[in-house]
């Protein structure tokens, strides 16, 4: 039987793989942060190694980081990391937008009272003043308000064409540089939902979507920038030990 993951996402396998669990975390962290860069070879046995698993749970972890895009399978090279462009970006998004739209459709039609309260509680946890000073508690909050958004929509087949989606939300969420504008967004669309307006949802759906899509690109520029004003460009190589 489909389940959903702790967070209200559909389960995905490393969430039933502590092992697995582990080495996404870990590779996709490592490439969220630039340690690892586009073009890098992630060998399964080196992986494995520094991790101290067998190779089993690091296959499935690449596997995983595959399908979320943050890792390319090419023939006669293996995994490497995905070199993401802005049209990558685009076309990630343009697939969230759909998708969030009914979503919120879903859950205005759908979402039980409990949920609606959960979701509401959610949303004032995040304009506790305490949890202000960082961008991974707000990042959580947003993270847990659009799974619990998913979760009342109540439709198993958005949730898993919304799992591989996850990793890079996630990222997203965590990174996002303007935490007040999408706050704000988050109440309104509960707003739409909880009064069961179907098309205010998903017009506040659209909106919240293509805000966050602006602030990734404009992240991705900055990030390019950066690059560019740097004294070397990196090579791409071979995680080897």
């Amino acid at each position: 039987m489909e389940h959903f993951g702790e967070n209200g996402f559909f389960a995905r396998p490393e969430e039933d793989d502590p092992g697995s669990r582990q080495v996404v975390d870990v590779i996709r962290e490592r490439i969220l942060s630039g340690e690892l860069a586009p073009g890098d070879r992630l060998v399964e046995r080196t992986l494995a190694a520094e991790l101290g698993l067998s190779r089993i749970p690091v296959r499935d972890a690449l596997n995983i980081l595959r399908g979320e895009g943050f890792v390319t399978a090419y023939p006669n090279r293996g995994m490497l990391v995905t070199k993401l462009g802005e049209q990558d970006i685009e076309e990630f998004f343009s697939v969230l937008e759909a998708l969030d739209v009914l979503v919120a459709q879903h859950a205005a039609n759908n979402a039980s009272l409990r949920e609606l309260n959960q979701m509401r509680d959610g949303i004032l946890r995040a304009e506790d003043p305490a949890r202000q000073a960082t961008a991974m508690p707000q990042g959580r909050c947003c993270e847990d308000f659009h799974g619990s958004l998913l979760k009342s929509a109540k439709n198993t087949l958005l949730s898993n064409m919304m799992a591989p989606l996850a990793g890079r939300l996630r990222h997203l969420l965590q990174s996002n540089q303007r935490p007040e504008l999408l706050h704000a967004q988050h109440v309104d669309l509960l707003d739409a939902v909880r009064g069961g307006n179907c098309n205010t949802a998903a017009e506040q759906a659209r909106l919240h979507v293509r805000t966050s899509r602006d602030i990734w690109l404009e992240l991705t520029s900055q990030a390019g920038a950066a690059v560019r004003l740097g004294a070397t460009a990196r090579t791409p190589r071979t995680v080897l030990a």
